[in-house]
């Protein structure tokens, strides 16, 4: 049995839920040509000391999601230590006015505005109002709008305030005698003339108060960009950015469906990271000591605040605004210390370790800083690491950079490099092959994938799959790919040869598959949850049934990874276990198998079927046709391999009820084999 254990990230976009696992925010002041102190007259202002007089907790109803802040805006609220302190609502002064930006869109509403000391902040911001007028835009698709903004309007208006509901276009009218202006979560983009009408109000001394929800915007529009969310159009110039990404807080801070934020403006300064003086360290240990791995060896202080420069840059990856300046400067680090950074050479990873370490978590920073990824900036990391044969070709074709030493066996490389080759990227989005057993014994405080990779690779022996903030990564073993080997397959079916390296790469690979694919889509991960369901504790109603009654309800996470071993082995082995258990009682596991053929299909009319040969150790791959009824359900296979149609009759709730199997005419298929990267026909 492969020795495989789960560490799976679930993400999965929900109005209801979105579990985000490591993400991590600092809040930065990354322009290197520095024009303002991190206390600029702008975080000095006492107009923002004041919002927060009186107050102790604010809350957000929903999943708060996330702000990204940098001069001249600052962050008004923060979460706490626990969710690394990330920003909720922000602020910026603009003129004689100020723009005041939250991360969701329910604080005023009636769901939530009741709660601790939101309407004492919300008379703050009132009290600061120059006029008596309050204008809420509802035509932009606003969360927040007349259904459900009762008890805000019924606050303001014995505050003394006007409430007008802008219905239509925002004009310079509409604003002329406003004191405050609100956008709720606007859906339906601002024109131009909108914009500039806005902001001409709060240069003129009015307050917009700036809605958003940056992984809503995400989930529901994933045809567009981030940066074309209406508020973060607006917002831009002013370095205040929804991102995508949830504020997951502990039980402490819960209360009822709201997270509870307790640290304010001028208490957040306190947590502002600069990304400048992370680098400014960087570059001068660097420029001081010829012996880096001597210096950091023997000098603990010194290892320490240059691994937590490290870190602050790698947890700065997602959230900054503008990348490319840290990029570049990235760039000429890595080609003026080549030794340390270049992955074009071995080090010896038990005399040398903290530079194995440093060089693969520099290659991440590189990579991440340079996300989205153009052709440009491939060719520019691919050159700048000096990238070649196998690792080049793997980078070049998949986007994927592998860490591992540069000392993985050719034969693991060519297998990697194979099975990405059988599926088309979006499948898995795959960043990162990290090989952590190549590179030493990890270094306190410094890692690639994970917080907790150190245990899994060295106390468990474990390989694992995870998303990182650059995206998804799996670790594998370094175990020769023609060296140990394992069958997958329980006693029902013939034996087949799955090395353990390869057994390895398949699992992970799945789990990136289910968490990219179908824990992230709400429709999938129903399904999913039903398989479970109705496949219950008993271990033969499971592909995978060599482990004991109720595994899978215990470690749902294993559930399709644990299929991924037998698809990418043996597809066809797979399908004739779960006929055989269908005709032996156990309906269950031909359900398993359609649902991860259908996954796989990705809406196309085909689906990847895999064999392997040379001793398991290549892989090869033949396209089958599917037929689908009108619920996107396989109903049919042909199997134009062993020349077999299989036709499935499903019951209302589209489940497996009977399975008919016949023989078709050998000259009426074609036999496209794709073996890696060579198509034979």
């Amino acid at each position: 049995m492969i020795r495989q254990l789960l560490l799976v990230n679930y993400h999965h976009k929900s109005i209801f839920k979105k579990l985000i696992i490591f993400i991590l925010i600092f809040f930065l002041n990354i322009n290197f040509n520095v024009k303002h102190d991190i206390l600029s007259k702008n975080y000095e202002n006492n107009d923002f000391v004041s919002l927060f007089e009186g107050v102790n907790k604010l809350t957000f109803t929903g999943l708060p999601g996330i702000i990204s802040v940098d001069n001249p805006a600052v962050p008004l609220v923060i979460s706490s230590e626990y969710t690394n302190n990330r920003t909720s609502i922000a602020g910026v002064k603009y003129g004689n006015g100020m723009i005041i930006a939250f991360c969701h869109d329910s604080f005023f509403s009636d769901i939530n505005f009741d709660y601790f000391d939101n309407k004492i902040f919300t008379k703050n911001i009132f009290n600061k109002s120059s006029k008596k007028k309050i204008s809420i835009s509802i035509s932009h698709n606003e969360y927040f709008n007349k259904s459900n903004s009762t008890k805000f309007v019924d606050f303001a208006k014995s505050n003394g305030f006007i409430i007008e509901f802008i219905e239509g276009s925002i004009y310079d009218f509409n604003l002329s005698d406003t004191g405050i202006f609100i956008s709720g979560s606007a859906w339906v983009d601002f024109k131009d003339f909108e914009i500039n009408n806005i902001l001409n109000f709060v240069e003129r001394g009015g307050i917009a108060l700036i809605l958003a929800l940056g992984w809503s915007w995400e989930t529901y529009h994933p045809e567009r960009e981030l940066e074309e969310l209406p508020a973060n159009v607006l917002c831009s110039k002013f370095n205040i950015k929804w991102v995508d990404g949830i504020i997951s807080e502990t039980k402490d801070n819960i209360y009822n469906d709201a997270t509870i934020f307790k640290i304010f403006y001028p208490e957040t300064l306190n947590y502002v990271s600069n990304i400048k003086d992370s680098l400014k360290l960087i570059g001068e240990v660097l420029k001081n000591n010829k012996d880096l791995n001597k210096y950091l060896s023997s000098q603990q202080k010194a290892r320490e605040d240059f691994i937590k420069s490290i870190e602050n840059l790698y947890l700065n990856i997602d959230f900054l605004p503008n990348k490319i300046d840290v990029f570049n400067k990235l760039k000429e680090i890595i080609e003026k210390y080549p030794y340390y950074f270049k992955k074009d050479h071995s080090f010896n990873e038990k005399a040398e370790n903290i530079l194995c370490w440093i060089r693969e978590k520099f290659s991440i920073l590189f990579y991440g800083y340079g996300l989205p990824i153009d052709e440009n900036k491939k060719i520019i990391i691919a050159n700048t690491l000096n990238l070649s044969g196998a690792y080049l070709d793997i980078w070049n074709r998949f986007g994927v950079l592998v860490l591992d030493n540069n000392k993985l066996y050719y034969k693991n490389l060519d297998y990697i490099e194979s099975l990405l080759d059988s599926l088309p990227k979006e499948v898995h989005n795959l960043k990162l092959i990290m090989i952590g057993k190549l590179l030493g014994n990890p270094i306190n405080n410094l890692y690639l994938l994970d917080p907790n990779e150190k245990k899994l690779i060295y106390d468990l022996g474990a390989s694992f799959a995870t998303k990182t903030k650059i995206g998804y990564a799996i670790d594998l073993w370094d175990l020769p790919i023609d060296g140990s080997f394992e069958n997958p397959f329980p006693k029902d079916v013939p034996e087949r040869i799955d090395p353990y390296f390869a057994g390895a790469c398949d699992h992970e690979l799945t789990h990136i598959i289910d968490m990219n694919l179908i824990l992230s889509n709400d429709n999938l991960a129903k399904e999913r949850e039903n398989l479970l369901k109705r496949a219950g504790n008993n271990h033969l109603n499971y592909l995978r049934s060599m482990f004991e009654d109720g595994f899978f309800i215990k470690n749902p996470g294993e559930f399709i990874a644990s299929i991924g071993n037998q698809w990418f082995c043996d597809t066809w082995n797979t399908l004739d276990l779960a006929i055989k258990r269908f005709n032996n009682g156990y309906k269950e596991p031909i359900n398993q198998f359609l649902f991860l053929a259908k996954v796989l299909s990705m809406k196309k009319r085909s689906v990847p079927f895999y064999y392997r040969i040379s001793n398991g150790t290549k892989l090869i791959k033949i396209d089958i046709d599917i037929e689908k009824d009108n619920n996107g359900r396989i109903v049919k296979i042909y199997d134009k391999k062993n020349f077999l149609n299989y036709n499935f009759i499903l019951d209302n709730d589209g489940y497996v009820k009977d399975i008919k199997i016949s023989k078709v005419n050998p000259d009426s298929y074609d036999l496209l084999i794709i073996t890696s990267k060579k198509i034979k026909e």
